[in-house]
This record gives C-alpha cells, sequence and structure tokens, in this order.
C-alpha cells in the first residue's frame, strides 16, 4: 500500500514536470530552441562586453551607449519570445521579463513601435508591476508619439492614464482591433478578435526580419506571437476557449496570475 501511495505521488511530480516542458510552439523542437537561446546568451555576453568598453574608451557619447542599449533591447526581446515558444514555466518568463524592461529603459529609441506595443503587452499578460508599467508608460510618454491602441493599453492597466487620441500611427495594420475594443457584444469582440488572428496579423510583418523566419537556414526564429491580441483578451475577460488552438494566440499567458 505504501507503495502504491509513493508511486502515485511520483507519477504526479512528473505530470507536473511534463506539463512544464511541454512546446508552445511546434514549428522547431526543443534541440532548436535549446540552441537559440544558448546563441542569444552568448550574444548578450558579447554586446555586454563591448558596451563596457565603449563606455570607458567614449564616456561622453551617450548615443552610442544607448545604441549599443538597444541591440541588447533587440536580442533580449526575441530571447523573451524563445523561452515562451520552447515552454517555459510562465514565472521565470516573468523574471526575465524585468530585465528586457531594464534594456528598454537605457535602449529604446522612440522609433520602434512594435517594440513598445509588445512589452506593454507583455506587462499586461504578466501582471507586472506598477513601477514597471510607469518606467513604460514614462518612456512613451517622452515619445511624442500618440497611437490610441498603446494609450488603450497603458489606460487598461492604470485608469488615471489617458487615451490621449482616437487616431492610430498604423490604421492599416490595427484598425480591427481599435474596432474590437469599442464593441459592447463580447461575442462579437471574440469574432473580431479571431478573424484578427487567422487573416491579417501574421500579414502585418511581411516586411519585417522575422518573417517567415521559421524557414531560415539560420536560427533567427524564436516563434510568432501576438502578445497584443492576448493582452485585450485579458482586459476584456473574454471567454477565449475557441481561440485556444489558435496560431499566434498566447492562450495559457492570458490566464496567467502573476504574484
Amino acid at each position: 500500500m505504501l507503495w502504491n501511495v509513493y508511486w502515485i505521488q511520483l507519477v504526479k511530480k512528473w505530470k507536473i514536470r511534463i506539463e512544464v516542458i511541454i512546446m508552445r510552439d511546434i514549428r522547431k523542437d526543443k534541440k532548436y530552441f535549446e540552441e537559440y537561446l544558448t546563441k542569444a546568451d552568448q550574444r548578450l555576453l558579447k554586446f555586454n562586453e563591448v558596451l563596457e568598453l565603449g563606455k570607458i574608451k567614449f564616456p561622453n557619447n551617450k548615443e552610442k551607449e544607448r545604441e549599443g542599449n538597444g541591440f541588447l533591447l533587440d536580442i533580449s526581446l526575441y530571447k523573451l519570445n524563445a523561452l515562451y515558444s520552447m515552454g517555459k514555466e510562465i514565472d521565470s518568463i516573468r523574471k526575465y521579463y524585468y530585465e528586457v524592461v531594464e534594456y528598454m529603459k537605457k535602449g529604446w529609441n522612440f522609433k520602434s513601435y512594435n517594440t513598445m506595443l509588445w512589452m506593454v503587452s507583455w506587462g499586461i499578460l504578466l501582471d507586472a508591476s506598477s513601477e514597471v508599467m510607469e518606467s513604460l508608460h514614462e518612456l512613451q510618454s517622452k515619445s511624442k508619439k500618440e497611437d490610441f491602441l498603446i494609450d488603450y493599453l497603458f489606460h487598461a492597466n492604470n485608469s488615471n492614464w489617458k487615451i490621449n487620441t482616437k487616431e492610430l500611427l498604423f490604421p492599416k495594420d490595427f484598425k480591427t482591433l481599435q474596432e474590437l475594443v469599442q464593441l459592447d457584444d463580447k461575442e462579437e469582440m471574440i469574432n473580431k478578435l479571431k478573424y484578427y488572428l487567422e487573416n491579417e496579423w501574421y500579414k502585418i510583418y511581411d516586411d519585417t526580419g522575422w518573417h517567415e523566419s521559421h524557414n531560415h537556414y539560420e536560427k533567427i526564429y524564436s516563434g510568432y506571437w501576438s502578445w497584443e491580441s492576448g493582452a485585450i483578451a485579458k482586459i476584456l475577460q473574454l471567454n477565449d476557449k475557441d481561440l485556444k488552438n489558435l496560431p499566434y494566440y498566447p492562450y495559457d499567458l492570458v490566464h496567467y496570475k502573476g504574484n
């Protein structure tokens, strides 16, 4: 009897372990993402060393320093993507997100719309601290670029942050999401979000370096995920069971509760 109890406990432990390592992205295998992450860590180490040497050699060149931190931001952002794709536990991803925020504060050049969109969406999905969200909001304010979608996400996180415009910086790309968040019927919201994921999201990025990167001969693919879709679903508390198995939709992240 004692042996049976022990065996049941052991099986439960193994089940927990299996859930932890299950792949979220099936375009690549675990080995691929392990190698991708190793390469990302090597690049981060190298660029950090170069950046430190640069600060010693050119102590007053803040522009070069921000540019160097911008490289670190790009690498770390795609590493964050890969950690999720590989199936890492969300608590550990959350910890790494805070590191990416530090790169963001030092290296965002106020021009990359997608970087801010992804980072604020990640912050909502990971229940990031108010301090972290404040730092992102401050960066967005300094950029002097007003956009309805980003304003909406910040406002949803903190009602004291106002939606300053009804205009989108990229109306062709995000009009569907703007229409979605202004609907009253949640079933219509789900249908519109489903349409966005199935018909629009991937096409929006057809001119980016990571589009079709899963077919590249080098290991540059980190995963395809629509973080803003997940953030909106979480904000609106949508019943997203019909979205669960759609490509690009980070279902388990939408349902994550941070500490």
